[in-house]
């Protein structure tokens, strides 16, 4: 945003009223009716609770969530989709940094010896970091382990006790291998870069 540096007693004209102090007032607008900014315009989007500010004249990147974190719609799976209830899922973005939180009561069933995944809120880079954990009800154990990007729009639990390197929670070998059932639960959380 432009700096305007008056000459003593100098009047601002309308040209400059414009350029240096209507564009640098924080605008309240929703998502769906963002305006076209110039590069360093702050904007808020009341709709979203999300600040964001533009680096070109169309491209506005987040960098703030104020009160309650949003929530995302999380996807279940191991093999193909399994339906559960997310008790909790939450996360929070600040430019292409994000953490997610979920929280998952299982009410449907999964494939024996195939890999957990959980959606991300938004695609992902290569890296993240985190804990995740699946608690078998029928057998009374847990499965746990370091968060890990299974694609760039999910991730998986890399098990914890499993003596195999980069074995996922669910996969044939690691700690919990069986195929998710009702009143099971996993709980994720990651740490990741927005692409």
């Amino acid at each position: 945003m432009p700096k305007w540096n008056p000459s003593n007693l100098d009047v601002p004209t309308v040209a400059d009223w414009v350029t240096y102090v209507a564009n640098q007032v924080i605008s309240q607008v929703t998502s769906g009716t963002r305006p076209t900014g110039t590069a360093g315009e702050l904007i808020f989007e009341t709709d979203t609770e999300r600040f964001q500010a533009f680096e070109a004249p169309s491209t506005a990147q987040m960098f703030g969530t104020l009160g309650s974190w949003p929530t995302w719609t999380t996807t279940l799976t191991q093999s193909g989709t399994v339906t559960h209830t997310a008790t909790y899922n939450r996360y929070y973005r600040i430019g292409t940094l994000c953490i997610a939180l979920a929280a998952l009561a299982v009410t449907g069933t999964g494939t024996a010896n195939n890999i957990i995944t959980i959606s991300l809120p938004f695609t992902g880079v290569s890296v993240a970091w985190g804990y995740g954990r699946v608690f078998d009800a029928s057998a009374n154990t847990m499965g746990a382990g370091m968060t890990h990007l299974q694609s760039t729009t999910t991730m998986s639990v890399l098990d914890g006790m499993s003596p195999t390197a980069n074995l996922r929670l669910g996969q044939t070998g690691t700690s919990m291998a069986a195929g998710l059932a009702s009143g099971d639960s996993a709980v994720f959380g990651v740490i990741y870069e927005v692409a």
